[in-house]
């Protein structure tokens, strides 16, 4: 109630005055006084409204401080030996400022192998059960946080070069790839 009674009387000073500069007779520069009264009343009231782009950017979080990894464990590996891999998904932030992300179910992340054409292998979450719950995952300052799970090396065959792709579910850009080569 305080800030909108505050917007209001803040309103009707920038109105008076505008009103004053209008009634005073400029005869050099009459069309150059609309601008500076708008000017005058979109820096009075922009501390109260804010900044008018910060909706198109509501809810975006800034990733560009956010850096990802993926490594597969063991790096070298046989088909004939190793069944499953573990992939290991990492993200630090290398920012100022806490990075929020926003997730719609509990799954947060999302392992895709891909064969040498492009096209997916597996899909790790195919065989996973999620929540329905809305989540967020917080990463404060200097904070890295990994995720491990196993993908099945069943869709491989040996010699071939495999793309193993990691992402958070809903960000794409946060992503990071590695190729794999497996053995006999």
């Amino acid at each position: 109630m305080f800030r909108f009674i505050l917007i209001v009387a803040l309103a009707g000073i920038a109105i008076s005055l505008g009103a004053c500069a209008s009634s005073t007779p400029e005869p050099e520069a009459p069309v150059e006084a609309a601008p500076l009264q708008q000017d005058l009343t979109r820096r009075m009231l922009n501390p109260l409204l804010g900044d008018p782009g910060r909706l198109k950017r509501a809810g975006v979080p800034n990733v560009r401080d956010l850096r990802v990894n993926t490594a597969v464990v063991p790096a070298e590996f046989g088909l004939s030996v190793t069944k499953r891999l573990q992939v290991v998904f990492s993200i630090r932030n290398e920012g100022k400022k806490a990075v929020n992300l926003v997730f719609n179910n509990a799954q947060r992340i999302e392992i895709l192998v891909k064969r040498p054409d492009g096209t997916v292998a597996s899909k790790w979450s195919d065989d996973q059960m999620f929540g329905q719950e809305t989540g967020f995952l917080l990463i404060n300052p200097n904070e890295a946080i990994s995720y491990a799970e196993t993908i099945a090396t069943r869709e491989m065959r040996a010699g071939l070069t495999y793309t193993i792709s990691a992402y958070f579910v809903g960000y794409p850009d946060l992503g990071a790839e590695t190729r794999v080569i497996p053995a006999p």
